[in-house]
């Protein structure tokens, strides 16, 4: 059985990259977003840019309200389904 982790890697950065991507291809604001998931704005740019640990709950919670590919967002597979829209 192979057990390489590699595989499995994750990068917060990578998500975050994604998550900013599929923002701007829908035109969306950190207000926006902010006042749609009930959380602070100011949370919003904190996971935007790094400066708090991206919640997976936050990145469900976004995934579900804008329609987001999680297999996209999370894993970088397939592409944003924004881009087809």
């Amino acid at each position: 059985m192979n057990n390489s982790s590699e595989e499995f890697m994750i990068s917060e950065e990578e998500i975050r990259q994604r998550l900013r991507e599929s923002m701007s291809n829908r035109k969306l604001t950190h207000r926006g977003i902010a006042k749609r998931l009930f959380i602070s704005e100011c949370s919003v740019d904190y996971y935007c840019e790094g400066r708090r640990k991206l919640p997976i709950g936050f990145v469900a919670s976004y995934a579900d309200q804008y329609k987001v590919d999680l297999n996209w967002l999370i894993l970088g597979k397939g592409e944003d389904n924004a881009k087809s829209n």
